[in-house]
């Protein structure tokens, strides 16, 4: 279950994953000693085929992604079509 501040991977599951991961959990670990909630993501019209624009994503949400399950994957890809 997510825990504000505490890490997303384990150690040992941090390394097995890859360079942007890694940083990207170095980010999340700052901005929550910032006390931040969530991160802002700007998309190009190449990304969705529709205008530039932006979006929330919560520390939560990336947990989630960052803990899926088989069946978790599935869902994402139905919601994703």
């Amino acid at each position: 279950m997510y825990q504000q501040g505490e890490p997303l991977l384990t150690d040992y599951e941090l390394k097995a994953t890859g360079k942007s991961v890694v940083k990207l959990h170095e980010y999340y670990m700052i901005a929550c000693k910032e006390g931040k909630h969530s991160m802002i993501i700007q998309y190009k019209e190449k990304h969705f085929l529709s205008d530039p624009n932006y979006f929330l994503v919560t520390w939560a949400d990336l947990y989630d992604l960052f803990n899926y399950t088989e069946l978790d994957t599935s869902i994402i890809r139905c919601w994703a079509l």
